[in-house]
């Protein structure tokens, strides 16, 4: 049978919604996620400590991602310091091993500003660093994830 140009414009297009489907799955981990809060609350208070400044973080400030296999799945922080004005996000899974991004509205570089950046990059440092040393984290977040399918 000859594939006719719709017919492959066709497949091309279930195969695109397939892994948009796949890309944009969500597991927020809130407070209260049973199983998980606990582990949201201690990366709350490690970033706070590590900073040192007004952090807040909303009902969907941690998100795991999960994806076709455990290996490709990714969690993400999201936080903002508010007396900055700033907003950063810590993406564990990111292709330069740095996955640390800052949004800034009009921030001047004082000296201490730059202290507050460079902790920023340090809380970074650490999150993934614990991430790495809970070892079956992903294990559980992906099996609690993927069960609500």
């Amino acid at each position: 049978m000859k594939l006719t140009e719709n017919d492959i414009t066709r497949k091309m297009l279930n195969v695109l919604r397939e892994e948009n489907e796949v890309g944009s799955k969500q597991f927020p981990i809130k407070r209260n996620t049973p199983n998980f809060g606990d582990v949201r609350t201690a990366q709350e208070d490690t970033i706070r400590k590590t900073i040192g400044e007004g952090i807040t973080f909303d009902d969907n400030s941690l998100i795991f991602y999960p994806n076709d296999r455990i290996e490709n799945s990714d969690i993400q922080m999201n936080a903002t310091i508010g007396s900055l004005n700033v907003k950063f996000q810590f993406k564990y899974r990111d292709s330069s091993g740095m996955g640390v991004y800052i949004w800034a509205n009009g921030l001047q570089l004082t000296d201490t500003n730059t202290r507050v950046i460079g902790k920023i990059h340090d809380a970074f440092v650490n999150w993934k660093q614990s991430l790495d040393e809970n070892g079956d984290l992903f294990e559980h977040l992906y099996k609690a994830s993927t069960a609500e399918d």
